[in-house]
């Protein structure tokens, strides 16, 4: 009865919340509607998700945004999961506002960042934030999503406690702040140096403020999370003078020195410590709006203020918040599509998912602090950090090499970047903000850069590229490289999550061998296209799933493929990641017994149903995420439905795809059935939007699925158009009947990049059936390693 009671409060809270927010988008509806128009930053912001609904420019610096609580990451000295929720600092179905920071991950499951928190507030100061249960004890405001909006590049929201109108926006480096404010002879801006997501007692080792003069404010904090070592400076301008300031340290300093002969918390310009909180007092008359430019900078002070006055050298909001608004429509008008609204919505909110990460790391004169602490400068190129690659190589970056291929060069060569400041001498495995935090498993770098090089994209040192990916994907001492490589599997007795960890290193192997071809480079490429089939030697023929095994060569004891607790996976279960074989299907095909075996395994993975009990202690995999075993919530999924391609029923994925665009995406807060993980669940949408997906990097092919626009129109760097037409798609008109490029018959079940890249029209017949003879001959099928 409890849980019945859990689910009713659940369900009405979510009702309520789906009615607020349905009020919102229909304020919102206007005649005309531009690509921009369509994006709605709310979605993903409740549950999984786990996006901010705050302002940012495409791939900037800094994403302005509401943090709505301060959960923090320990609770009586044990992992607190609801901090999971917060990794983006905001959950809609909140109803506090604790502050605005700069800095934010977009759809991770896991965080860090939240740097300098801003407050505006009146009355008495309170520099605690309180709590949600009681927003009086501190400085936290209630607030209703029927005054809060937003919109890319811009958020407002009234902060009820204040009777203060909160306006945010961005350029790059700077977030710009606009309060207008009622008549009061106390009002205060407050700066919480402390605040960070994922916080703990002594995240932040030490944090300075320097007040430069009544208007300029400088500082920097250094903190040790997700990043272990991260610095992280500001310049602050305010629009008037303060009439005065101070702050708080909530940790005491046990030794003080000579400092102590001054009162250093009233009105004194250096404030330094671990726990601070800092204010501003002001005079407002009725409907005054104090304005805050805040820009930050990885390398120092004066480099933030180089990037502040560079980037806004004047007061006007609404100037820079109409540029914002610029650079995102001209990035979402690159791609135009004919949909319904609904579709729009989704597509174009993806679109801007996609397009917040990797952000810029180097300000604006090029230096950025590298990860060997050094300061370096990026010459003639933008580096760029937030490498989620676990997660983005599998969509977002080939998205990028079709839509952003100048910014993919640069990307490539700030993995180089890395690679030459490692003291492993490894590519990035996942890093932000100068730090390597080792997060998820194999060396996923590599098939971004051999997925750029095998494209044409090359601006960068192309040999130094192929020697670091050799470099790191030999690096023995790496993540169990070395057991990998002599037992031809990593061994579960060795390290943990062993069997995931053999299928993403024999893929990224295969990547490995596709750059050395290229390069000419034959005994590398025999070497690694060996290691690529690893994936054989932990498939168990008396099962018919992938399964760990020990250094022995005994396999997981007891196996349950549907758990996803201590059988060697993550983010998944056997279920899922016996098909993670992109570059091989057929030769998994092969081991299961035929196609007809693989087509019925795919089958069961969608039909059955999976209890709670499998994924309960997961916090990665919920319900929301689920089409029988098939999880869409999570990556080493997002392959499974175009599978079919290879088994002579290409229908078969048509049919799927609709079903999880139609049940996986919704326009709303909670639309989104897991992590949007730096943009790819973004990516994986718009791809299969326009109808094809790239099932493995590294082979330039995109494997056909069903489009679900009417038509799509890609206006490419190269000034060339490719268009996507799908004609009689409808609700029951999902199944291909026949396809052209060019006018010319299509019946592979791909297409190639440069077919893209050139240019040209891609026409899709649709119908209420199946045409069982398109896409059905063995040499329609896309590559595999067994079709040779």
């Amino acid at each position: 009865m409890a849980s019945i009671k859990h689910h009713r409060v659940v369900m009405t809270c979510l009702l309520l919340i789906t009615i607020s927010f349905v009020g919102y988008a229909q304020q919102k509806v206007a005649s005309n509607k531009s690509n921009y128009d369509y994006v709605n930053p709310f979605i993903g912001t409740q549950e999984m998700g786990h996006t901010f609904p705050g302002a940012c420019v495409p791939f900037g610096m800094v994403q302005l945004s509401p943090e709505t609580d301060t959960v923090e990451y320990f609770d009586n000295g044990k992992y607190n999961p609801n901090v999971y929720r917060y990794c983006a600092g905001y959950q809609y179905a909140d109803r506090t506002i604790v502050g605005f920071s700069h800095t934010h991950f977009s759809g991770t499951g896991h965080s860090d960042l939240g740097d300098f928190l801003i407050m505006p507030t009146t009355g008495q100061l309170q520099l605690s934030p309180g709590t949600a249960a009681h927003p009086e004890r501190g400085y936290r405001s209630p607030f209703s999503h029927n005054e809060e909006s937003a919109s890319p590049g811009y958020y407002r929201v009234r902060l009820h406690k204040y009777n203060i109108n909160a306006e945010l926006t961005a350029t790059t480096r700077v977030g710009f702040h606009q309060y207008t404010f009622p008549q009061t002879d106390s009002a205060h801006i407050i700066l919480d140096m402390n605040y960070s997501l994922y916080n703990y007692p002594g995240k932040v080792l030490w944090s300075y403020v320097r007040v430069e003069n009544d208007t300029l404010v400088t500082g920097y904090r250094i903190t040790q999370g997700w990043a272990r070592t991260r610095y992280l400076h500001f310049a602050m301008s305010f629009s008037k003078p303060f009439k005065g300031y101070g702050y708080k340290n909530d940790e005491e300093p046990s030794y003080k020195g000579f400092w102590r002969k001054f009162n250093q918390y009233d009105n004194f310009p250096e404030m330094a410590g671990k726990n601070i909180k800092a204010y501003f007092d002001f005079s407002t008359h009725q409907n005054e709006k104090i304005k805050i430019k805040l820009a930050i900078s990885s390398v120092s002070t004066e480099g933030a203020l180089k990037n502040l006055r560079s980037e806004i050298p004047h007061w006007n909001f609404e100037t820079i918040r109409s540029d914002a608004r610029t650079l995102w429509g001209k990035e979402l008008d690159n791609v135009s599509i004919t949909a319904p609204d609904s579709t729009k919505t989704s597509f174009y909110t993806s679109l801007y998912h996609a397009y917040i990460s990797p952000i810029t790391y180097s300000d604006i004169d090029g230096n950025y602090r590298g990860l060997d602490n050094n300061i370096h400068t990026a010459d003639k190129y933008t580096n760029y950090t937030i490498f989620s690659l676990w997660d983005t190589y599998r969509a977002l970056h080939p998205l990028f090499t079709i839509l952003q291929p100048k910014r993919v060069s640069d990307m490539v060569q700030s993995m180089l970047d890395h690679y030459d400041q490692s003291a492993h001498k490894l590519l990035p495995i996942w890093t932000h903000d100068g730090n390597e935090n080792w997060c998820m498993i194999g060396y996923h770098s590599v098939p971004v850069i051999a997925d750029a090089y095998l494209k044409g994209i090359r601006d960068y040192d192309v040999k130094k590229a192929f020697e670091a990916c050799v470099a790191t994907a030999t690096h023995e001492s790496f993540q169990g490289i070395g057991d990998y490589v002599r037992y031809g599997y990593a061994p579960l007795d060795k390290l943990s999550n062993s069997a995931s960890i053999t299928l993403e290193y024999a893929y990224d192997d295969f990547t490995v061998a596709q750059f050395a071809k290229a390069m000419n480079k034959p005994d590398i490429e025999k070497q690694f296209m060996q290691r690529a089939m690893s994936y054989r030697n932990i498939f168990d023929p008396s099962t018919g799933f992938m399964r760990a095994k020990d250094s022995k060569g005994n396999w997981q004891t007891p196996m349950d493929p549907l758990s996803t607790e201590g059988q060697g996976f993550i983010e998944g279960n056997g279920w899922n990641y016996s098909f993670y074989v992109p570059q091989d299907v057929n030769g998994y095909s092969k081991l299961l017994g035929g196609d007809n075996v693989l087509v019925r395994k795919l089958d069961s993975l969608f039909n059955m149903q999976l209890d709670e009990k499998y994924f309960e202690s997961t916090e990665d995999v919920t319900r929301a995420g689920l089409i029988g075993s098939y999880d869409q919530g999570n990556e080493p999924s997002h392959h499974i439905c175009y599978m079919y391609d290879w088994t002579g029923q290409p229908w078969k994925t048509q049919e799927k795809i609709h079903l999880v665009m139609n049940k996986m995406y919704r326009s709303l807060p909670d639309g989104l059935c897991g992590n949007d993980d730096c943009g790819q669940m973004s990516a994986w949408y718009i791809f299969s939007a326009l109808g094809f997906y790239p099932v493995c990097p590294g082979t330039n092919q995109y494997v056909i699925g069903s489009p679900c626009v009417r038509e799509a129109k890609l206006a490419l760097q190269n000034n060339k158009t490719f268009v996507v037409k799908a004609m009689n798609l409808s609700g029951k008109n999902i199944y291909i009947q026949s396809v052209t490029l060019n006018g010319k018959q299509l019946n592979k079940t791909y297409i190639m990049h440069n077919e893209i890249v050139d240019g040209g029209e891609l026409v899709f017949t649709m119908g209420n059936k199946p045409n069982k003879e398109w896409g059905v001959a063995q040499d329609d099928k896309p590559y595999s390693i067994s079709n040779k």
